[in-house]
């Protein structure tokens, strides 16, 4: 019985609940800065991606103006544009439209684009001026001179 009071090979309940105590105040830090972290990326990434979609907006529809071969906007309404477009098979028309209440723009009627505070079209002669604002304010200006009305076929008709 004398050899198993003087064997110490095991821990102490005290210095258990230590080690515990130690651990989980290590675990709780390291728990609040991931989620610091986690918190912060979440609305970076939230912010570039809506800078990146209006981004991505502005291309395609600086690419369907480009290639239009007419282009109407309402003068009552600068929330709405038309753009016909010539391709080689057939035309197709497009309409990309602003819903205020919901913050969409879409094309055709689909959405488009999310998260949109303001949209406008003016034209004034052959220049189309367009302005995008995101939810997160960031904003887009963008002009584009078209060419309407006429395919290069019927351009070198007309000069003859």
């Amino acid at each position: 019985m004398m050899r198993r009071m003087n064997n110490e090979k095991g821990i102490t309940l005290v210095e258990l609940l230590a080690a515990i105590a130690i651990s989980s105040i290590i675990a709780i830090f390291i728990i609040a800065i991931y989620l610091s972290i986690q918190k912060q990326y979440t609305g970076q990434s939230k912010q570039i991606k809506n800078l990146t979609d209006v981004t991505i907006a502005a291309k395609a529809i600086t690419k369907d103006l480009r290639s239009a071969i007419e282009v109407e906007v309402d003068e009552n309404n600068d929330k709405e544009i038309f753009i016909k477009i010539q391709t080689n098979e057939r035309p197709e028309e497009i309409t990309y439209t602003f819903d205020e209440e919901q913050n969409i723009l879409r094309r055709n009627g689909a959405p488009y684009l999310y998260h949109l505070k303001q949209f406008e079209v003016k034209k004034v002669e052959s220049k189309v001026s367009l302005k995008f604002v995101s939810e997160t304010d960031k904003e887009l200006e963008t002009d584009i001179v078209i060419r309407e009305g006429q395919d290069d076929e019927e351009a070198d008709e007309s000069t003859e």
